[in-house]
């Protein structure tokens, strides 16, 4: 039985609600701090490197101007992280809580406790 086909990460990702886009990156900087607190820069690096890569696909799939200004305001400011040699943690928690931010739908997910 032939296995199905993988769909391509764009369309998966348009699939998704912004706010479930904003937390596919988050997950992927909360993985690249759980790396930088073990001090493994190398898989923290990969973690980035993913994250940039959702956020490009997520500027491509922005419905709004000024969210578009606002995931590559973040974006560079994580390549910036990204590109240091060692990289801040006091930054990247900030950039983490920032991209928490940038959709209410995110926000109420990460922020919001879930009714027992």
């Amino acid at each position: 039985m032939p296995e199905a086909a993988i769909p391509p990460l764009a369309d998966s990702l348009s699939r998704l609600t912004p706010g479930q886009r904003i937390l596919s990156v988050a997950a992927e900087m909360h993985r690249a701090r759980n790396w930088m607190e073990r001090r493994d820069l190398e898989e923290m690096r990969r973690c980035y490197a993913r994250a940039l890569d959702l956020m490009d696909r997520l500027c491509g799939l922005a419905d709004r101007p000024k969210a578009l200004g606002e995931y590559r305001r973040w974006r560079e400011l994580t390549a910036g992280l990204f590109i240091r040699e060692i990289p801040s943690m006091e930054e990247h928690k900030l950039l983490e809580d920032t991209l928490i931010l940038l959709h209410p739908e995110s926000w109420n997910a990460f922020f919001t406790p879930s009714a027992a």
